[in-house]
């Protein structure tokens, strides 16, 4: 796939990227698939972001249920 080639143009030491299927079939990858990259608690705000945009195209609602019982979206963003 030409789109995942242009991580080459990154100015990053290494980067890697993968098309992924909701099924989980990987459509396309590039770059060193199997180095572990330290996202850390980066990960937290991808998440975050993730839900706000879900929330924006109408795909979820801050105070449905989520998570541990008497949870809700919100409740785990702020969280």
């Amino acid at each position: 796939m030409e789109s995942l080639r242009i991580i080459d143009t990154w100015p990053v030491p290494t980067a890697a990227a993968a098309v992924v299927r909701a099924d989980g079939t990987v459509l396309g990858a590039h770059g060193p698939t199997t180095h572990r990259f330290p996202l850390a608690s980066v990960t937290k705000p991808l998440a975050a972001y993730a839900a706000l945009v879900a929330y924006e195209e109408g795909a979820i609602e801050l105070d449905e249920p989520a998570g541990p019982e008497g949870s809700t979206v919100r409740h785990l963003l702020v969280r």
